[in-house]
């Protein structure tokens, strides 16, 4: 029976009630195992139609209310409301959607094929949080904003990371609030933490390299973990999103962007509780709104939990989020990249105190200079020469350098093996001659030293001779001809190992008048106050001395020095001792 046309039917029940009673119950007080209801079918038949339908909103009347609300002791778990919103769970309990062997697809053009291969598709997708994040282990305490690198795996099972230290390969930021995170097999563990791969993230800072500006690149600094502005070449995290000149605690932008705000849509409010909506279908016209349930703030094991639960929630309401960390943070994006010369954007090129050797001209490509170079201790190799900007020195490839000024506290022109001189220009002429000694006496030549001109026209420089001394009674001035004898002490020629010292044992100086004559030395025609031998390298050196009487009268006798290497093949003299005789040398007289 029923009003309208007749359609047959097993069961018939119908309500003519308008606010009270129920067209059909189902009802036990003492069943514990048996279902309530049963749709059963069977048979041979193809049966192609729906075991239930529901069909509301028939005639001039209207339907707001739910196509289904399974609840557990009062409480909802399931809703499905009158325009097809779907509510699981009811906030106190965890709940969730299973799809098994499946796949979920989010369409808006009314039509869409769900995947069979766990995959979810949409046409879009929107997240409250801003970053993509992979989850990583690692054996370190970290906390949001940490820069991180890779890490030696621990179990070889899972991927680890650590605090960067400068020194490793960089791969994110520690995120705080991840929008997508990925690897959720990760999870297993209490040290997994999201790593920000890409998207804005607050990020720990420093001003070790100086005061951050919008748009400025940055790398890990001196202090593990936290981030400071970047210095040509370094690796880079990501760039600033905002200035940074030493405020203390967490930036404005920081807190707003890990502060939710979640404001009604037009015709769904919506609420939400650590990343999970609440919101039941509520807010169309006569429905009832599904509120959310109460709880407390909560930590995970190894990161403060950054979505805090609400105690008393309303349509739209702030959820501050609480700081992990003491050190502040500016808000980053993330975007790795490797050692670049590129420095033409760092107005910090300009200040000499801190800039770098080199840099390369995006638009050009031509390699520039900075204010200095530091090689750090390290060699400059394959130069082919070097010019000062000035112009008033250089060195070019043949090694001939050009200055304007020398000082030093000594000076070598030439070697034993070939001695040279020093051209010095007659201040009267203007003409070049070559300064050299031969055989102790200096020797001036017209030209440059080393040209054909300077080697051939030799002429001898005067020198004066010591005043003769009247000290001597018995001879008169200038009757003493007969010149100092000098006796050379030691070996002659003598020789030392490579790589020794030579000391010398030096001569005595006799004369038939003067008593405590001294004498000059000269090493291979250079003269010294004390006597020096190269010995790292076999060769031959002699030594010239020089002693000269009151009366003026000079004598010469020379040392030969042979420094050998006692490992060569080659033939060796061994020097022997000889007599005093034999190193008596032959005076030269020269008189007054």
């Amino acid at each position: 029976m029923g009003a309208g046309s007749i359609i047959p039917a097993g069961v018939y029940a119908e309500n003519q009630g308008t606010s009270t009673g129920n067209a059909l119950r189902v009802y036990t007080a003492t069943s514990s195992i048996s279902d309530l209801v049963v749709f059963y079918q069977e048979g041979t038949q193809t049966f192609a139609s729906s075991s239930l339908l529901m069909e509301m909103g028939k005639g001039t009347g209207a339907f707001t209310g739910n196509f289904l609300d399974l609840r557990n002791n009062s409480l909802s778990k399931f809703i499905v409301s009158a325009n097809g919103t779907t509510t699981i769970g009811d906030g106190v309990t965890n709940a969730g959607l299973q799809i098994i062997k499946g796949g979920l697809c989010v369409d808006s053009d009314g039509s869409c094929t769900a995947s069979t291969s766990g995959r979810i598709t949409a046409v879009e997708y929107i997240t409250a949080n801003s970053d993509l994040a992979e989850n990583y282990l690692s054996d370190e305490v970290l906390e949001p904003g940490d820069v991180v690198q890779i890490a030696e795996s621990s179990d070889n099972s899972h991927t680890y990371v650590k605090k960067s230290n400068g020194a490793g390969t960089l791969i994110g930021i520690v995120s705080t609030r991840p929008g997508i995170t990925l690897g959720s097999s990760y999870e297993v563990s209490s040290s997994v933490y999201p790593i920000a791969l890409a998207g804005r993230v607050p990020l720990k800072i420093s001003l070790e390299n100086g005061p951050i500006h919008t748009g400025d690149k940055l790398t890990p600094s001196s202090v593990s973990g936290i981030a400071m502005r970047a210095r040509p070449s370094d690796a880079v995290i990501g760039y600033a999103l905002e200035d940074y000149t030493g405020a203390s605690g967490d930036s404005a932008l920081v807190t707003s962007e890990t502060t939710k705000i979640y404001k009604p849509s037009e015709n769904l409010k919506t609420y939400f509780v650590d990343n999970r909506d609440y919101s039941g279908g509520a807010g169309s016209t006569g429905e009832t709104e599904v509120q959310p349930p109460k709880a407390k703030i909560q930590a995970s094991n190894s990161i403060v939990s950054l979505d805090t639960k609400l105690s008393s929630a309303t349509s739209s309401e702030q959820i501050p989020v609480p700081n992990a960390s003491s050190i502040p943070k500016i808000m980053a994006f993330v975007k790795l990249g490797h050692a670049s010369l590129d420095i033409t954007n760092y107005e910090y090129f300009a200040n000499a105190s801190s800039s770098q050797g080199w840099f390369v001209d995006q638009q050009t490509g031509a390699v520039k200079k900075g204010y200095f170079i530091d090689v750090n201790s390290a060699d400059l190799v394959n130069v082919r020469s070097i010019l000062s900007a000035s112009g008033t020195w250089s060195i070019n490839e043949s090694g001939k350098l050009i200055v304007e000024e020398i000082q030093t506290k000594k000076l070598k022109v030439g070697t034993s093996e070939h001695p040279t001189g020093i051209t010095l220009y007659d201040s009267a002429t203007g003409q070049p001659y070559c300064l050299r000694i031969t055989n102790g006496i200096p020797q001036s030549m017209l030209g440059e030293c080393g040209s054909q001109q300077g080697n051939n026209q030799t002429q001898s420089v005067p020198t004066e001779s010591p005043p003769s001394s009247s000290a001597s009674p018995s001879v008169s001035e200038g009757s003493d001809t007969e010149s100092p004898v000098i006796i050379i002490q030691g070996n002659n020629p003598a020789e030392i190992e490579i790589g020794q010292t030579y000391g010398d044992l030096g001569v005595l100086i006799t004369d038939n008048l003067n008593q405590n004559i001294g004498y000059t030395t000269t090493v291979n025609g250079l003269q010294m106050n004390e006597i020096q031998i190269d010995t790292s390298i076999p060769g031959e050196h002699t030594i010239i001395y020089t002693a000269t009487d009151q009366a003026g009268n000079t004598t010469t006798a020379s040392r030969i020095v042979k420094v050998i290497d006692p490992h060569t093949t080659s033939d060796t003299v061994i020097a022997t001792s000889t007599s005093d005789t034999e190193n008596i040398s032959e005076s030269t007289v020269t008189n007054p």
